[in-house]
C-alpha cells in the first residue's frame, strides 16, 4: 500500500511519514494528526475508498460535525 514511504529505513519519524502518505492520497482532508483528524469516521471511510474504490463512495457526504456513531458506524460494521 506505501510505496514511495518505506516506513523504518529512514531518519523522519514513522508517526511523519504515515501522515505524510494519507496526506498525498487524501490530500481534500487536510489531515494534520492521527487523534482528532480520526474521530468523525470520515478519514477511516476516505481511507477505505481509497484502498478499495467504490466500498465508502458516500464519505464526502458525511458530516464533519457528527462523530462515527452518526457518520456511519453502522456502514462500517458490514464492511
Amino acid at each position: 500500500m506505501i510505496i514511495n514511504f518505506q516506513i523504518g529505513k529512514s531518519i523522519i519519524a514513522p508517526k511523519k511519514l504515515m501522515i505524510a502518505w494519507l496526506q498525498s492520497v487524501l490530500p481534500q482532508l487536510n489531515l494534520t494528526n492521527f487523534t482528532s483528524d480520526w474521530n468523525n469516521g470520515i478519514t477511516l471511510a476516505a481511507l477505505i475508498d481509497y484502498c478499495s474504490p467504490g466500498l465508502y463512495p458516500d464519505w464526502r457526504s458525511m458530516n464533519p460535525k457528527e462523530g462515527y456513531n452518526e457518520n456511519g458506524s453502522d456502514y462500517l460494521d458490514e464492511i
